[in-house]
């Protein structure tokens, strides 16, 4: 596996800083939200709007494994963190906790706690704020 780093710089086979193996965890809750997106974590929950009972967000936390796969895509996006919450009225979803996103041979990966990504679904873009490594997987 070779790394990009975020300043431009290659590594090989370096060790990622939180292992991040972009599976639901053993005994997870798994919440199938569309077609498109599904969430795994120990704890979810669900905001519902009072008036419509629709939902309106989520907030997993424990092991969180996002499936998202945006509009008119071929791959899906695979995120695995600590925390994570999704907007429905924005449709973005904010990661935390030593965030992973994989998507295709990319992965990127928080290098420190502080690092937060966040992935507007129906495009499938992120933003990451904070220190963050991207791999490349070329097998």
């Amino acid at each position: 596996m070779v790394t990009v780093m975020a300043d431009g710089i290659f590594a090989a086979d370096e060790e990622p800083s939180r292992v991040r193996n972009f599976q639901a965890a053993e005994g997870a809750t798994t919440l199938k939200l569309s077609e498109q997106l599904e969430v795994s974590a120990t704890r979810l929950a669900p905001e519902m709007d009072a008036a419509t009972g629709q939902l309106k967000g989520l907030a997993a936390s424990g092991d969180v494994l996002i499936r998202v796969k945006p509009d008119g895509s071929e791959t899906w996006i695979v995120v695995h963190c600590d925390k994570a919450s999704y907007d429905l009225a924005e449709d973005v979803i904010l990661l935390s906790g030593w965030p992973a996103v994989k998507r295709g041979v990319q992965v990127l990966r928080a290098t420190a706690a502080e690092t937060h990504v966040r992935v507007a679904r129906k495009s499938g873009k992120w933003e990451i704020k904070g220190p963050h490594r991207i791999e490349l997987s070329l097998k």
